[in-house]
């Protein structure tokens, strides 16, 4: 199941994103430290607001698309960074988990998408596809579960990669975050978040969704 961040070992984390960039060349050119440049990462994706000017983009600036590099980053780097360091990130990250009011689980019985119609995290609500209506879904839960299925019967089917669904449908929930998506470890599983919006593109979902799998 982590053939996602198997994936993102391969690659140079500044690959990922202009901001993972611009942050690199800075602790290269010794303007950040260590610690700082992690955090900032971290800021990018989940506190924007806090990170450094000098690294802001243009004013409708392109999200992180995953946010798996910077956490690989994150862990072969963990025991040189100081506690302070350390305890903000791990606010960021386990306090980036919501309380949904909703859940779904598809005919597959592969996954189970937790979800919010109201307040900051909320997906779009509008039923108009056939299949949501019939489901009482909305929408974007629709092509949401459309893609994780598609992506597991690629990827775990045909492909023969490790089946991750164990005793309990794969969870995946959705929030209003800096990046597309992200794997989160929960004790002995992870966990997916993916972008409860999309900027309103219900295509650009379920097209980064196959895209990425359902491993990001």
């Amino acid at each position: 199941m982590f053939m996602g961040e198997l994936q993102a070992q391969q690659h140079d984390h500044s690959d990922s994103h202009t901001v993972f960039s611009l942050i690199d060349e800075a602790k290269q050119a010794g303007r950040l430290s260590l610690d700082e440049s992690i955090i900032q990462k971290f800021y990018a994706g989940y506190r924007p607001e806090l990170l450094n000017g000098e690294f802001h983009q243009e004013s409708k600036p392109v999200p992180v698309k995953c946010m798996v590099p910077a956490k690989q980053e994150y862990l072969s780097v963990k025991d040189d960074l100081k506690a302070v360091t350390r305890n903000q990130i791990s606010t960021m990250v386990e306090g980036s988990r919501v309380s949904a009011e909703f859940s779904y689980i598809p005919p597959s019985g592969n996954f189970v998408f937790h979800y919010d119609t109201t307040g900051s995290h909320a997906v779009p609500a509008e039923q108009t596809i056939p299949g949501a209506i019939e489901q009482n879904i909305p929408d974007y839960i629709y092509h949401a579960a459309f893609a994780a299925d598609s992506s597991y019967r690629y990827q775990v089917e045909e492909l023969g990669f490790t089946d991750f669904v164990r005793d309990t449908p794969y969870e995946i929930e959705f929030r209003n975050f800096g990046f597309y998506g992200t794997t989160t470890v929960s004790g002995s599983t992870t966990f997916i978040t993916i972008h409860s919006n999309f900027n309103g593109s219900r295509q650009t979902l379920t097209r980064r969704a196959i895209e990425l799998g359902p491993f990001m």
